[in-house]
């Protein structure tokens, strides 16, 4: 009897694991919200990460489509900051693809300076600003 019950909790145990995705991590989210430091498109360890979680949404939601939005603080020129935020969408979307989530399934737009969420007086408030994120499209 208990040779039953073992074979059976083994066999589940293993069906289980290969039902798994091999891209796992502990936090998964839907959303997506990547900063950067100032005139800068490097990733951060903590952009990195966020990254991370956020393909592993994408994993098991193969049929999203998404568009990554980049923005930068107002400080200095506007056409340098339209620059900038593209630079940093094709960041988060190189690090997406390095992690397997298709080319096709990533759109970019830059905004520069021209959508910020907060204020950009303080030093804060342009931290916020310089960020990338992530809205969903469509669904393929």
């Amino acid at each position: 009897m208990y040779k039953i019950i073992i074979s059976i909790f083994l066999f589940l145990n293993i069906s289980y694991a290969n039902s798994c995705c091999e891209h796992q991590v502990i936090t998964k989210q839907n959303n997506l919200n990547v900063l950067f430091k100032s005139n800068s498109y490097k990733l951060t360890d903590n952009g990195t990460k966020n990254i991370y979680n956020y393909a592993d949404y994408l994993f098991e939601n193969c049929d999203l489509t998404i568009v990554l939005e980049a923005h930068t603080d107002s400080v200095g020129a506007q056409s340098e900051n339209m620059n900038l935020s593209l630079k940093r969408a094709n960041s988060v979307k190189e690090y997406l693809i390095s992690l397997g989530i298709l080319d096709e399934r990533i759109k970019i737009v830059g905004y520069g300076e021209d959508k910020p969420k907060v204020s950009n007086i303080l030093k804060n408030g342009r931290q916020i600003n310089r960020r990338v994120t992530a809205r969903i499209v469509e669904q393929r």
